[in-house]
This record gives structure tokens, sequence and C-alpha cells, in this order.
């Protein structure tokens, strides 16, 4: 019996390359391509291939599991081809459809899954990992998956469309000019997928829908210029980092830190740590994991260095299951979390407005907080392709989890008393022996009023009004 690989494929003229560069060695490729432009179909081949060719578990990683499945594992392409047809049924000595894992007679693994778990992926040995649609992704995956890559010799492949300036842009640039990279970038006016005339029509489709020219050029013409499509941080975050708002040493020592968590009972936990100093909000840390139980999501905390002041719980936290007879309150206190708040119920509409208000006084930990600025660069209104329009709720997806944890932060912060930047600064001050050293930082941060006050009025300052520690 004489198979060929790839298995009922042939490769248009600009798929091919991708599929050269894998048997030339390159360990990193990235495939920019339009819409429509066969993303799939070709990376979905050569992992066929290199699965063949190298024994080893081989993974296909889309933006969410439920799309590895619906795309991929019981997708078809566009000419009514299943994808798992591209593997000659002669090599495959099992699939299994609930872990969406095929195994080759060869001895290698494909494994489909989605980054929206990214956690689930810890501890795996990989050799090829396969992103689709990376520009939707969460970029985390990528860092806690490439060590292994860089361990093992094996390779790393991104395809995607733009999706604004986003990590998918920020990793395009990174691999510009380097020889260890193969990259390829292939618009709608090259690729031949259609004609001037059909492409025409779409973009006046787009223009007259109101998605507007910047949308097409997007997603037609690989462009990383139009925003994200309906984010709801998009001119927040820009300006964050335009005035360079993300960097180091934002965390301090001598403030305390406060919690604002979105407890997930089906996905994620997402929890941001943050500081308050007079005006500035220095978001110092950011956490997010999924299957964990409360005493260890408690443990995490410990594990920090820092002095907490309060933790701050969605509303309904203090709901109470049938189930367990204990509400995640309750659970929280019986393990010795202290000064727990839980945050006023506000619609997702108003917080969002009122972390948009917050956002321009935000610094962020530049290694810490990574996910969370993605998430927040992320975070966009669902679109409904059908009305032409963006529907008035939040897209589900990776992002969700952390941008929800800020819009907690936002209403706890609303909603604290003044008297606690007071004490917050007070505690600041404190850590320092002398007026001039009180003097260098207050002029650093440019809060002398509101330190004046409490040195002036000598509030005494207790450490365990702020540090509430456990």
């Amino acid at each position: 019996m004489q198979l060929t690989i790839p298995h009922q494929y042939q490769p248009r003229p600009y798929q091919l390359p991708i599929l050269q560069a894998i048997d030339k060695g390159y360990k990193h490729i990235y495939f920019l391509v339009h819409r429509r432009g066969g993303k799939d179909v070709t990376f979905w081949n050569a992992v066929v291939k290199r699965a063949f060719e190298v024994k080893g578990v081989h993974y296909y990683l889309l933006p969410e599991h439920k799309q590895a499945r619906k795309v991929i594992f019981d997708g078809m392409t566009n000419d009514g081809f299943k994808f798992l047809d591209y593997i000659p049924h002669e090599l495959i000595a099992s699939a299994n459809a609930q872990e969406m894992k095929i195994t080759l007679k060869t001895g290698s693994i494909i494994q489909l899954a989605g980054t929206d778990n990214y956690n689930s992926l810890r501890g795996t040995n990989p050799i090829t990992l396969a992103y689709s649609e990376y520009a939707y992704q969460n970029p985390m995956a990528r860092e806690v998956l490439s060590p292994i890559l860089r361990a093992n010799g094996g390779i790393e492949m991104f395809n995607t469309t733009p999706n604004g300036h986003n990590h998918a842009k920020d990793l395009w640039d990174y691999a510009q000019g380097r020889q260890d990279w193969f990259t390829t970038s292939q618009n709608a006016e090259q690729t031949g997928v259609f004609t001037p005339e059909q492409l025409e029509e779409i973009r006046q489709e787009y223009i007259t829908q109101g998605k507007g020219l910047d949308m097409f050029l997007q997603e037609y013409m690989n462009s990383f210029d139009a925003a994200i499509k309906g984010a709801y941080y998009g001119d927040e975050m820009a300006r964050v980092k335009q005035e360079n708002r993300i960097c180091s040493n934002v965390y301090d020592k001598n403030l305390p830190v406060y919690t604002a968590w979105d407890i997930g009972y089906r996905d994620d936990t997402a929890i941001t740590f943050y500081q308050i100093f007079g005006k500035e909000i220095r978001i110092v840390d950011y956490y997010a994991n999924n299957g964990l139980t409360m005493p260890e999501y408690i443990d995490i905390l410990r594990s920090k260095p820092y002095k907490y002041a309060k933790h701050y719980f969605p509303w309904d936290a203090k709901i109470t299951p049938m189930s367990s007879g204990k509400s995640t309150i309750d659970v929280a206190r019986e393990y010795g979390l202290d000064n727990i708040e839980l945050t006023p119920q506000l619609s997702v509409q108003e917080g969002i407005q009122q972390l948009r208000m917050i956002l321009q006084r935000c610094y962020f930990e530049k290694e810490t907080t990574k996910e969370l600025v993605s998430s927040l660069e992320q975070y966009h209104r669902e679109y409904d392709e059908k009305r032409g329009a963006f529907r008035p709720t939040p897209y589900h997806d990776w992002s969700s989890h952390g941008a929800d944890s800020a819009r907690y932060m936002a209403i706890s912060i609303k909603n604290e008393q003044p008297e606690d930047d007071i004490r917050a600064a007070q505690k600041f001050a404190n850590g320092y022996k002398d007026e001039d050293q009180i003097g260098i930082k207050i002029q650093q941060y440019n809060e002398q009023q509101t330190i004046n006050k409490f040195i002036n009025e000598s509030i005494l300052f207790n450490e365990s009004d702020t540090a509430g520690g456990w």
C-alpha cells in the first residue's frame, strides 16, 4: 500500500511555501492571510504531514475549545470535504471524539484544543504547536507553551487575519527579518481567491453595511491599522500605551494591595491586584486559572509578597447553592480570607463605563499584568452578522474574565471612602525615615495635597486598618 502525504490536498501556490518551510527546518512559521484564504486547510495538512513524519504529540489550537470541534473535528471545507479525511484512514489507529484526539499508527498524536483553557495544556510535551487565528487567541498560551518547544526542539506555527494592533501584530513585527522565522503575508489581491470584481463587491458591502473601509482593509488586505471591532476599551488602552503607563516598578511595598475577583464557577476565575495612591491606580499583578478550589486561590494570594487591604468579590458571591449549603464568601472566610467586601450590584454597562473613566488613572506593572492588558485590549461587543450591527452585550471569550475582574476593580474604587486614599498615602509615607525622603516621594507622584492633609492633621496610622491579612 502506497500513501501520499498530504492526502487529498493540493496546495495553492501561495500556500505551498508553508509546507516547504517546515521541510527546510524552520522552527517558527507565521502565515498572515485574508479571510477565506485557506488558513486552516493549509495548517491542518501541514500538521498531518508533520505527525506522519515525526513521532510525537502535535497540537492544533483554536481560540476556543468549541471552535476546535466545530471548525476542524466536525468541520468541512468549502467543497464539503471533511478535515479529518485529510488523514488517510489507513493511518488512524484510534480517534477519540470526546477528547478530539487522533492517534496514528506511527505513534503520533494529533490533539485539538482551545487556548481559552490554556492552563489545561501545562505539563504536556508537544513537538508541534499550530495556532489558528492567533490574533483572537489568548497570548498567554504561547508564554506557557513556548518553553516546551525550546526544550524539545519542536516547531510553532501561526496563522491569522489581523485583528487590530494586538499581540498578533507585536509577534509579526518581532518576526520580521529574523533568520529563524519564516513569514509570509498574502492579501486578497495577491492570492487570486477572488476576482477583482468579487473583491470590489465585498468592499462595497463592508462600506454600505456599516463595517467600514478600515475593516475591509483589515480582513482582506492584511492591515493591522484598524481598531479591534467593537472594543470597549480600545481608545483608553491606546492612551495607556501612548503615555507609557505600562512600565516596571509600579508596585510599592509600602502601599497595601487590594484584589478584585471575577469568580468563575464553570470557567476562569480572574484576580486583579491593585494599589491606590491619591488619584493613581497601580495595577501590580494579575492571576487567572480554572478548575481550582477557593482554598487553592487563597493559597495563591498567600504566596505573593503583598499586604492586603481588602478583597472585593462579585455581589453574587453571597448566594448559597443548595448543593453545598455555603456561599463562596463563606468558604473564603472559613479558609481565613479576611476583609472581604461585595461589590455593589451594577449592570455590566455601568461597570464598563466606570472602568473607562478610571483607566486614564491606571498604571500597569509590565511583567505581571500582560494577560490583563491583552484582555482589556481584546474585550469587545458581539457583532451580529445578520443584522450588520453590534449587539449591546460583550462577546464572551478568553478576554472576558480579566476584563470583568478589572470592571469589579473600577466599581470597588468608586465605592471606596475618601479616607482610604489618605490612609494608604500615610502608610506609604511612613516607609520613609525623614521629611526629606517623604518630600521627594511626594513630588515624584504629584500628590502633595493628599499627603499634606494627613501630615498636617497628624492622623494616627494603624497597620491593621489597611493590611487586613488573613
